[in-house]
């Protein structure tokens, strides 16, 4: 659990970072408060919280918890007891401001950020207001890499009824990217919400299986690319994937070669730490390496990728062996 959490951390530093950058040209060092556990609890539980130094302003960063927005005015309140006890400028980051208290906080001077749509900080004369569009809905083709993998996950660990705060805790994703995934699974009318108190739960509008059945064509491979080495004994984050994974699943017939599947952030690690030589294609004792577009480990339950995803790399596959192996891997699947 402690590296997911240091996962997500990363992500949210690096959306920060890039923003701050993209806008105001400067690289900023992004630091974990290290006094975090010292604060009272509804601080603490509803904020993830960053130092850094912008144009000789030191800045508190409040990254929100996953949970729904604080009204402005309970996020005066929190700011104000921060600022009371320490030197730092708090800006509250989150997703998304709806119009109204956008513009109660910039009333009010709150400082906030939405990472690559609007930034406003008072303290330091910035103010983008001017040229922010209102939200648009999500228009893509298909289902995003993290709104795919958070059905592929609900379908085999049983999951509905979750909030994005305790969803984010059991993935890599950062609790933004876990946000813009379900925002976009509603707009979809994948999912539903409900208030329970303070916190938004989401549920499923109808049965996992139909879901899958009638929004087949928005579901993707999650392979973004296919990279040839010159080695069979790879370490580390590896799972079997391809013909290799489905000859395992069915009674197709083993290939010659080897198929591993990672995530991109992984292999980017793993292709260093394994001393990996990459080669044009397949030889003797090589493997097919797929680089993911999102972690397969995280759908799987031994050293083979999940079904659906593994489903979805052949679905286009026109040889009728691996169609017929296709159809027996869905049978697999309890929905």
């Amino acid at each position: 659990m402690r590296g997911n959490v240091t996962i997500k951390l990363m992500d949210v530093k690096k959306e920060l970072q890039e923003y701050i950058h993209n806008n105001l040209g400067i690289n900023v060092n992004l630091a974990q408060w290290d006094v975090n556990r010292e604060l009272p609890l509804y601080l603490s539980g509803q904020y993830e919280f960053f130092v850094a130094t912008l144009f000789n302003t030191e800045c508190l960063f409040a990254v929100l918890d996953g949970t729904e927005n604080p009204t402005p005015g309970t996020l005066r309140k929190h700011f104000n007891w921060l600022i009371s006890r320490y030197r730092y400028k708090p800006v509250f980051v989150t997703d998304s401001i709806n119009s109204y208290d956008r513009k109660r906080m910039i009333q009010n001077r709150i400082a906030f950020i939405i990472p690559g749509k609007q930034m406003y900080l008072p303290p330091l004369g910035i103010d983008f207001r001017d040229y922010v569009q209102s939200p648009k809905p999500v228009v893509q083709d298909g289902f995003s890499p993290s709104a795919q993998s958070f059905f592929l996950l609900s379908v085999y660990f049983n999951l509905d009824n979750i909030s994005s705060k305790n969803f984010s805790a059991s993935t890599p994703y950062s609790k933004m990217t876990v946000s813009r995934a379900f925002k976009e699974l509603k707009e979809k009318q994948i999912l539903q919400s409900r208030k329970e108190g303070r916190i938004e739960v989401l549920s499923f509008t109808r049965s996992k299986k139909d879901i899958w059945t009638n929004s087949i064509q928005d579901f993707h491979s999650p392979v973004t690319k296919k990279i040839w080495v010159k080695s069979q004994k790879l370490q580390g984050d590896f799972l079997d994937s391809g013909l290799t994974a489905l000859s395992e699943y069915t009674m197709l017939s083993p290939p010659s070669y080897r198929t591993v599947a990672i995530s991109r952030r992984k292999w980017i690690v793993q292709k260093d730490q394994n001393d990996l030589e990459i080669i044009p294609g397949e030889e003797p004792d090589s493997t097919l390496i797929e680089i993911w577009s999102y972690e397969p480990k995280m759908l799987s339950k031994n050293h083979l990728v999940d079904p659906l995803s593994l489903y979805l790399i052949f679905k286009d596959n026109h040889d009728e062996r691996i169609q017929s192996a296709c159809s027996r891997l869905l049978e697999r699947v309890v929905w």
